[in-house]
């Protein structure tokens, strides 16, 4: 069995630039089972820390990364689940730090910051980005679907601590889900709870990768634009990441991913878990090279039985040896 892919990219990010991703839990280990999440379903949800792998052997790895890759703009701890559940984060981002004067950045969706041990391990990163999705409780178990563990009021008071306490930058992400949380009232209960939050930047998102269930769509640009300008002048709309070929190492590496990825596209549909696995890179990776093959128009998506598969259209300009 191939050991497991934890640290890849560096990958565009839209909102980071280039980000080398750490993947510091399970597949879909996490606090939440958000409606969006491009992941899927949530495997086992809990708020319960372990040391999922050791800390030596993540460290390995982004030295690896950085040694041998082009140089990210920030390394952002993330991947597969909630990253706060990894029991070794505190020592591990003060070893990154150590290892390197490149940013350092915590994804969280912010159902844990309630916890002691949690707030206190994540002060050393250089740019806090938890998410918030719904400023009232019904909106937030219908949209994050948490563990029983994790109430509104806990999630509220811990980002509130975190986002008071923290001295780097605070980055608070808001997914708009059409139909699900950009009614007038829920926007009205979110926005209030955002300027009490006082975040300093807030990005606003809505979901633009394929998901699975066809009951999640995004919301119009103009949408968002009008959104932003109610959450006040630190808010704005993510913008589309500048095109650039670098993706999983070197430009010339990318570009022989997406070759092969069309090639197997073109023989047959494939999902994201297909490509991950047959590639041998991280789903995240696999995400991010279907994205450019998307927006090039290289290839198509359908939604089929709950997944989500990409197909290529055969033609005269891919090498099928």
């Amino acid at each position: 069995m191939s050991r497991r892919i934890r640290v890849y990219g560096p990958v565009p990010s839209r909102r980071f630039g280039l980000s080398l991703g750490v993947d510091v839990v399970p597949h879909k280990v996490c606090s939440y089972d958000c409606i969006y999440c491009q992941l899927g379903g949530t495997t086992e949800k809990t708020i319960t820390r372990r040391l999922f792998y050791p800390v030596e052997e993540i460290v390995g790895d982004v030295r690896a990364a950085l040694a041998t890759g082009p140089s990210p703009d920030v390394i952002t701890l993330a991947g597969s689940g909630e990253p706060t559940l990894y029991a070794g984060l505190g020592r591990l981002i003060r070893i990154l730090k150590e290892l390197t004067e490149i940013p350092v950045v915590l994804l969280t969706n912010g159902g844990t910051l309630f916890l002691d041990d949690v707030l206190a391990d994540i002060m050393a990163v250089d740019i806090l980005a938890p998410s918030l999705d719904a400023g009232d409780e019904v909106t937030f178990e219908r949209v994050n679907q948490p563990c029983q563990a994790v109430t509104f009021h806990r999630m509220t008071t811990g980002l509130m601590n975190a986002i008071s306490r923290f001295r780097g930058d605070v980055r608070l992400e808001v997914m708009i889900i059409k139909g699900m949380n950009d009614s007038g009232a829920e926007l009205g209960y979110l926005t209030r709870l955002v300027k009490t939050l006082a975040p300093g930047n807030v990005d606003i998102n809505t979901p633009v990768r394929p998901h699975p269930s066809a009951s999640v769509s995004p919301c119009s640009a103009r949408s968002l634009q009008r959104f932003a300008h109610g959450f006040g002048p630190d808010a704005a709309v993510i913008a589309d990441f500048k095109r650039c070929s670098v993706a999983g190492g070197s430009t010339q590496q990318a570009s022989l991913l997406k070759t092969r990825i069309l090639a197997m596209l073109s023989r047959r549909p494939c999902s994201v878990e297909d490509v991950s696995r047959a590639m041998e890179i991280h789903r995240h990776e696999a995400i991010k090279l279907l994205d450019l093959l998307l927006e090039e128009g290289a290839i198509q998506q359908r939604r089929t039985n709950e997944r989500v598969f990409f197909w290529a259209p055969v033609t005269d300009t891919i090498d099928h040896h």
